[in-house]
């Protein structure tokens, strides 16, 4: 999964691209694709485990953004290339 991550720390607010790779609870963020095909270390690993992600419908600057709360309350705004329901994914 490649896509953009948003993050808000106060008063600074940019997109950054991150490849993205999900592995059993976690999700791995990589600069590029090229770090991750190198197994190069991961920029930052989010733990998943009673994570919840929804669409962000409140967010209308861009499209195919989901909002990811964690455990600890943090939030993440992912922006992806195309939106792939749960109906057809499990296709």
């Amino acid at each position: 999964m490649c896509g953009r991550l948003y993050e808000a720390p106060l008063g600074k607010r940019c997109w950054k691209m991150y490849y993205m790779v999900l592995r059993d609870t976690a999700l791995y963020l990589y600069t590029d694709e090229n770090c991750y095909k190198r197994s190069t270390l991961c920029t930052n690993t989010t733990q998943l485990q009673h994570a919840l992600a929804a669409k962000a419908s409140d967010y209308t600057k861009k499209k195919h953004v989901f909002r990811l709360q964690t455990a600890d309350l943090a939030q993440y705004l992912i922006q992806t290339r195309y939106v792939q329901t749960r109906h057809t994914a499990n296709k």
